[in-house]
Order: structure tokens, then C-alpha cells, then sequence
């Protein structure tokens, strides 16, 4: 702790706080972005506005809604995994790393994210189908 009583080492929730402020100030960001340069090019992006990155609303303002829907569709499915099954918990730790790490906009993050959620959605699915061959089985007994 800081004479202030904040973590040391804690920049993220400036962070966050300096993008729910950009939200307040320019709602029309969350479609669109803040400025193409956030998406095109980090240098720029960083001397126009405040540094905004890392975490969960990062992608929202820098790149808006357009852009990052697939990342947070991505922390929907992999948060609620476990609801499934307790085996679904790995997900859900994935989905907590992508809550510190939103680089789902990168190529290299993109496809891990797409593998994990891919994978979780066909254990979802064949544990559904399992289940129902389950109960079909039990109604054929009689």
C-alpha cells in the first residue's frame, strides 16, 4: 500500500477510470471508437487521449462496439461455462485473463480466445447431446 492507500503497481484501474470518463465525455465513442488513429495507430492514439488500455472496457472506447463485440460475446460464453459443469472452470479462467488482457483485436490473442471458446462450445454441446441420449435411453427401458 501507498501513503495514499492505493495498491502499488495498480495503473489498471486509472486506467479504467480514464475510459469510463472518455465514455461520459463522448458517448458516440462506444459505436465507433475514440479516433481511427487507436485503431490504426497506438502512437497517435496515446498523445490525443489518456491511456485507456488494459482492461475490460478498452476495446469499447479505443476500437468501439463494431470492432470488439466478439470479445465481449467471447467473456460472456466463457464467464457462464461453469454454469455447465464444474470441468468448464479452465474456461472461465481464460475468460478472467481476457479481463486483463483484452488483446482479442491481435492475431496471436485471436486465435487462442477462438480455439478456447470453440473448444468450450463442442464440450457444451456434447455434454447436451450426451445428456439427451441419456434420457432417451432411460425412456426406452420401459
Amino acid at each position: 500500500m501507498s501513503e495514499t492507500g492505493s495498491i502499488v503497481g495498480d495503473n489498471r484501474s486509472w486506467r479504467m477510470i480514464n475510459a469510463i470518463k472518455h465514455i461520459d465525455a463522448h458517448p458516440e465513442s462506444m459505436l465507433y471508437g475514440a479516433d481511427s488513429s487507436c485503431r490504426f495507430d497506438q502512437n497517435t492514439c496515446i498523445k490525443k487521449f489518456p491511456l485507456m488500455g488494459e482492461n475490460p472496457l478498452s476495446p469499447l472506447v479505443l476500437h468501439g462496439l463494431f470492432v470488439s463485440w466478439p470479445y465481449y460475446l467471447a467473456l460472456v460464453l466463457l464467464l457462464t461455462a461453469p454454469l455447465f459443469g464444474k470441468q468448464f472452470l479452465a474456461s472461465a479462467g481464460f475468460g478472467a485473463l481476457l479481463l486483463q488482457r483484452p488483446y482479442i483485436v491481435g492475431i496471436g490473442y485471436s486465435l487462442i480466445t477462438l480455439l478456447v471458446v470453440m473448444m468450450t462450445i463442442e464440450a457444451i454441446a456434447a455434454r447436451s447431446r450426451s445428456a439427451g441420449l441419456r434420457k432417451l435411453q432411460d425412456g426406452c427401458a420401459y
